[in-house]
């Protein structure tokens, strides 16, 4: 067994008890899918600066109003939720399931 203060051991605790990650859990990560983004310009930016993403881009025409936009995220949700192997015991928080479930009440 390595000494408590064993860069290793250092290294592994600091991960489990002080990086915080999707669900508190220090083994997963949060991803946030973000809908209309047109185009996001990169070739400016500083990739040492971990807030410079770019130049963002909209896509002014990019709506959920039509049914058919909001059933394709309502099904993408029930993908992550239930088939996907990208997440954990069905771990997924989507705006558009709780909009859906407001409505149907």
């Amino acid at each position: 067994m390595l000494p408590a203060d064993h860069p290793l051991v250092y290294t592994q605790n600091l991960m489990l008890n002080e990086f915080k990650s999707g669900s508190g859990d220090p083994s997963s990560l949060e991803i946030n899918i973000t809908w209309g983004i047109k185009n996001l310009e990169t070739s400016k930016r500083d990739k040492w600066d971990p807030n410079d993403l770019g130049i963002l881009e909209w896509d002014e025409n990019f709506t959920v109003s039509p049914v058919p936009n909001q059933v394709a995220l309502l099904e993408f949700c029930d993908y992550l939720t239930l088939e996907s192997t990208l997440v954990r015991e069905g771990n997924v928080d989507c705006w558009i399931k709780n909009l859906d479930q407001y409505v149907q009440r």
